[in-house]
């Protein structure tokens, strides 16, 4: 039975403790980044969403231009070649839009999965608005700080847990004979 070992429990125990508070910390940096990649999931949806209304607006300006070109035509005062253009362009247009709805379905589903949603769910954002409430973000460098902090504290600590092989220690050593 040892009786004394220079409180090296003690000393351990205290070094232990340090490893959960540096696990803690660990969770929050996790948690941290994971807003950081939702924020910049939404952020991107927005981009897409605020693309595809301007990618809308170029597609009715350009059908709305075609009905007036086609007008012209049969005034006779247009050739219907150079309708054949802006046709083109039309089908182009379109095209670029089907890329964006493309890039929107997988920008949504790469948000499902940081929010552990079903990935083919439909999740819709409201737009962008400055006035939305305030989320705060805690920079990684703060992380990056206080993980040195426990480090040091762990190693000094560890230190002193190393030296209690140097305090004597009591031990009470008993035998029981049996005649």
């Amino acid at each position: 039975l040892t009786l004394f070992q220079g409180l090296r429990y003690f000393k351990q125990n205290r070094v232990f403790e340090q490893i959960i508070i540096n696990s803690k910390l660990d969770l929050d940096r996790a948690v941290e980044r994971t807003k950081n990649q939702i924020l910049e999931r939404c952020f991107a949806i927005w981009k897409v969403q605020l693309k595809i209304e301007q990618q809308n607006k170029i597609i009715n300006n350009l059908k709305a231009f075609k009905e007036r070109q086609t007008e012209l035509v049969t005034e006779g005062r247009l050739s219907s070649i150079d309708t054949l253009g802006t046709a083109i362009n039309i089908k182009t247009q379109t095209i670029a839009l089907i890329n964006l709805k493309q890039q929107l379905s997988y920008e949504t589903i790469n948000l499902n999965y940081f929010l552990e949603l079903p990935l083919i769910q439909e999740t819709k954002l409201e737009p962008y608005k400055p006035t939305l409430a305030k989320f705060e973000l805690t920079l990684d460098e703060y992380f990056q700080v206080e993980d040195l902090k426990n480090k040091l504290i762990i190693l000094e600590l560890e230190n002193k847990v190393e030296k209690t092989q140097f305090v004597p220690s009591v031990s009470f050593y008993g035998n029981v004979g049996t005649g």
